[in-house]
């Protein structure tokens, strides 16, 4: 059954396809529960901007903490996370607070989720579960507190099947999971979304440009828009005014993605369909055909493992017909 959504629920004025504002409302709700929040979407489609609106909505008073784990140096993810005392290791002159507690209280970000080295994730949910933070080389735990906002490029369970993420963390992180469509599938924003922006730049659109602006996929989502509106704002001569002939020239002076063809975007889907299946059909082939065991395999629950099995055709050999 699909929610009826309040006209309320929308972002202002830059969002009115249903899609986004489903994705606020959600978000909303989600926030007011206090439940984690999974976001997940293409670069550039907003995920920043509705983890902060779930903290603004979250109520709380501390700090909105945002952590690039795909930018975390490896040997140091801990000591950033976790934070450590005062000679704990080489080069720690002094004790550091890391990000968990410094979210307390307020709202930790955990985006690229996919990107932290597998071996911090179990650390990571420990302290998540046990609301306690220990520093590298503390002798005592501190409490922890935090509304939780994770994301992801892609559908966690193509993170999981790659063995980029562990099953038991992103179940904990994904209190509701909310997609947030790339910029192409909901060209009903693209006019608000410049309009806001280009208020902030202190420019403004001019008519003749707005069949430019929906005549453009904007592989580069909403982070390109603000991009080209910026690029375009210095070829405009005696005005504020973003017209066509500036934007056409502001979009030919930059990178020129070309977003996939239908065919092309199917063919895409066909091939990790493919992928997919062979992965699942090898592990339960090792299994001789048992789904729990297969599970353990691919490091995922007995639940994903037969929904996959549903999805991927490959039911019948989990429930035991011989193999071709």
């Amino acid at each position: 059954m699909s929610l009826a959504l309040p006209r309320s629920a929308a972002p202002g004025p830059a969002g009115v396809s249903d899609a986004l504002r489903r994705a606020v409302y959600l978000a909303q709700r989600a926030a007011r529960r206090r439940l984690p929040v999974l976001l997940v979407g293409e670069t550039g489609t907003g995920k920043e901007c509705l983890a902060r609106l779930v903290h603004g909505a979250s109520g709380r008073r501390g700090r909105f903490v945002d952590v690039n784990c795909g930018a975390l140096p490896r040997e140091l993810v801990e000591g950033l996370c976790f934070g450590h005392e005062r000679g704990a290791f080489s080069g720690a002159h002094a004790s550091r607070e890391g990000y968990l507690r410094e979210a307390h209280g307020g709202t930790l970000f955990l985006d690229e989720l996919s990107s932290l080295p597998i071996a911090a994730q179990p650390v990571l949910l420990r302290a998540l579960e046990l609301g306690e933070v220990r520093r590298v080389g503390a002798a005592r735990a501190e409490s922890f507190d935090a509304q939780l906002v994770a994301a992801l490029h892609d559908h966690p369970d193509v993170a999981i099947a790659s063995g980029r993420l562990r099953s038991d963390l992103a179940y904990r992180l994904c209190g509701i999971l909310i997609q947030l469509p790339p910029l192409r599938e909901r060209m009903d924003d693209v006019i608000p979304i410049a309009r806001q922006m280009a208020g902030e730049l202190g420019l403004s659109i001019a008519a003749d440009a707005l069949p430019v602006l929906l005549g453009h996929d904007w592989p580069g989502n909403a982070r390109e828009l603000r991009q080209i509106l910026l690029r375009a704002s210095v070829l405009v001569e005696d005005s504020d005014a973003v017209d066509a002939a500036a934007l056409n020239e502001a979009l030919a002076l930059g990178v020129t993605t070309a977003v996939p063809s239908a065919g092309e975007i199917v063919g895409t889907h066909d091939e990790h369909h493919a992928e997919m299946r062979s992965r699942v059909k090898a592990a339960l082939r090792e299994a001789s055909g048992r789904a729990v065991l297969a599970a353990r395999i691919l490091g995922v629950s007995r639940a994903t493992m037969y929904r996959w099995c549903q999805r991927y055709g490959l039911g019948r050999y989990a429930a035991g017909a011989p193999w071709p």
